[in-house]
């Protein structure tokens, strides 16, 4: 019963034969169609910025930091990850802590720039860090790269 009322009240496709059917009919492809247009405008802003980093993400959508080194490939000359590490504790960057060499510094956490996990190696469990996406963006903009795409 209800099933049937719903449908008797669902607006029906307008009756085109008359001048009024058309042109509610035009309105509705019209609102479609902004909608779309919409959509579209949307989407192509959002795109490039979706997958920048997608291709070095592992399965948590973060980034170990070797891959980052490979990301940043352009800005820092081809370095492996401890040459990267070790940029990433001078000055104008500090984002590796000094006394602890392999931890960020607090606020990158807080900042989702950053997490830190404890991931095996050998037979004992080591704190590793992962940059976020968020981190890679506040990263290439640390180190000179911008809106450039990363090295894949």
């Amino acid at each position: 019963m209800k099933t049937r009322e719903a449908e008797l009240t669902r607006a029906s496709a307008p009756d085109v034969s008359s001048p009024e059917g058309v042109l509610a009919l035009a309105e509705q492809y019209v609102a479609a169609a902004r909608e779309l247009v919409t959509s579209k405008k949307e989407l192509s802003i959002a795109a490039p910025k979706a997958g920048k980093w997608d291709a070095f993400c592992n399965a948590d959508g973060l980034i170990d930091l070797t891959a980052a080194a490979k990301a940043f490939t352009k800005v820092t000359g081809g370095t492996g990850r401890t040459k990267f590490m070790e940029r990433l504790r001078q000055g104008d960057i500090r984002f590796l802590q000094v006394q602890n060499p392999r931890i960020p510094y607090e606020v990158h956490i807080k900042k989702g720039r950053a997490e830190v996990k404890f991931v095996p190696a050998g037979f004992k469990m080591v704190e590793q860090t992962f940059l976020t996406t968020k981190g890679m963006d506040w990263l290439a903009d640390k180190l000179g790269m911008g809106d450039a795409l990363p090295a894949a």
